[in-house]
């Protein structure tokens, strides 16, 4: 019997957090069944969002006495679903590595950034993944312990070879500089995409730039870091046409091998406007009083569409 991704997701969470057995989840599959099919107009979210906020949480305060199937069906009685809002924020599954332990949670709101907004509809292809202790705090150990072959083993190996979950393959994507400070990284399940074709951990990694030639290859730090500028979270703003912006070259010092780039450029009143005004919208800001000065290059070039408003003056333009 096959189920979506969303209900399989939930399915293995009970199992791999030691809310069910083999035999508990054997016996429930077919009134998971029965109940997928008779929610079908809705889709699979029904039966995954019963199973992750009423019956995950049920099954952690349940008596003794209670059997899992009892369980199941009281909790059935009261359960009532309601639409998700619309929002800015993607649903995103988490996972959890222990040393000894697979811990998977959500699908979470998380805010999204620039590269999976360029999958839309595939959003729950990209996982996050987490790498901590039993307790859940970051890893630590005594100055006696020698914790070389675990990291090499238990993180290197999931990071290096990728690992399967609810019959999905997961590969190594990228990560933020931000989330790296949590042992926080994404991992991508390959899919095809009608316009980009196949897209797996090195094709979306192969469109952030090229780099070949360019002496990064020869230094992974500071590549992963350039690679991670992309996947710092961001809140989607105003879509712009190809015509509304152009490359600039880099100041390039003349006299040493120096790039100097300070990710300050110019924009357009109108447009710098319009970004304020958009985001304003997302925050649910409705009487602005100050309206910046300068604004992230991420949230004004990233996201490009197509609009049918008419090119920006390229006179009509302020230094932030």
């Amino acid at each position: 019997m096959t189920f979506p991704w969303s209900i399989t997701f939930q399915l293995e969470a009970l199992l791999l957090n030691g809310l069910l057995n083999t035999g508990d989840l054997e016996q429930l599959i077919p009134s998971i069944s029965s109940l997928a099919e008779e929610h079908s107009k809705i889709g699979p979210r029904y039966v995954a969002d019963f199973l992750r906020d009423n019956y995950h949480v049920a099954l952690k305060i349940r008596k003794a006495t209670d059997s899992p199937i009892t369980c199941f069906f009281e909790k059935l009685k009261n359960f009532k679903y309601s639409e998700p809002q619309p929002s800015l924020d993607i649903r995103c599954c988490h996972v959890t590595f222990t040393p000894t332990r697979i811990l998977l949670e959500g699908p979470y709101a998380t805010q999204s950034n620039r590269v999976i907004r360029q999958y839309q509809g595939y959003e729950d292809h990209f996982i996050r993944v987490d790498f901590r202790d039993e307790d859940m705090l970051q890893y630590r150990w005594d100055r006696e312990v020698d914790g070389t072959f675990f990291l090499n083993t238990r993180v290197g190996d999931t990071l290096k070879m990728g690992f399967e979950l609810a019959g999905r393959d997961f590969e190594f994507l990228a990560y933020s500089n931000s989330a790296l400070r949590e042992h926080s990284v994404w991992f991508v399940n390959p899919f095809q995409h009608p316009i980009k074709g196949r897209v797996n951990g090195v094709s979306i990694r192969d469109s952030l730039g090229n780099f070949k030639g360019d002496k990064l290859l020869k230094q992974p730090s500071k590549l992963a870091a350039r690679l991670a500028q992309a996947f710092t979270a961001t809140d989607a703003s105003a879509m712009i046409r190809r015509c509304e912006w152009e490359e600039v070259e880099d100041l390039v010092c003349p006299n040493e091998p120096h790039v100097f780039t300070d990710g300050v450029g110019t924009i357009s009143r109108n447009l710098a406007r319009r970004i304020w005004s958009k985001l304003c919208e997302n925050k649910h800001i409705t009487k602005p009083t100050v309206e910046p000065c300068a604004v992230s290059h991420i949230n004004i070039l990233k996201g490009i569409r197509e609009m049918n408003d008419t090119c920006l003056d390229p006179d009509q333009v302020l230094r932030i």
